[in-house]
């Protein structure tokens, strides 16, 4: 078993991580952004084809990037606060130990998983349906969410 401080090390580690995954993620959204706009600056607008879409698409792609990246910076400025401690329950920071796997209760923004240690972590939002039907049992206890079934070995 591990101390307390290699804990809070393993947690810090695994919060950098997902920092650093999030500022690569707002950077290829704000590349995407700025070829969307480029791609609207080159065409025709609707004032002068009134058949000419593709403006408006364009334009659509670029405020769909800037609504992300407004939904990333808010994640990214969450866990750059965040400081990790020794915990029980389920809250940010936390790491969920399952007979299924490991969690890092994050964000749910990063499509990845991390390896840190020999463990594979899964990155999940403290709001997200799996951490919530968690919440609502003791370590050692089986969880059901949706068809499968497996035990709450321990929160660090």
């Amino acid at each position: 078993m591990k101390s307390g401080d290699d804990i809070l090390a393993q947690k810090k580690a695994l919060l950098g991580m997902c920092v650093a995954k999030l500022r690569e993620k707002v950077a290829m959204l704000k590349t995407a952004m700025d070829e969307a706009q480029k791609d609207a600056n080159e065409h025709k607008g609707a004032m002068e084809s009134r058949y000419d879409t593709f403006k408006e698409e364009a334009q659509a792609l670029r405020d769909g990037f800037a609504r992300q990246i407004q939904e990333t910076g808010e994640a990214l400025a969450m866990l750059e606060q965040a400081e990790p401690h020794p915990s029980s329950i389920i809250q940010l920071g936390a790491i969920v130990v399952t007979s299924k796997g490991r969690y890092f209760i994050s964000t749910g923004l990063l499509d990845s998983d991390i390896a840190l240690d020999g463990h594979e972590y899964q990155l999940v939002s403290f709001a997200s349906p799996l951490m919530k039907a968690m919440r609502q049992v003791r370590v050692g206890t089986d969880v059901t969410f949706g068809k499968e079934k497996f035990r709450l070995v321990e929160i660090l």
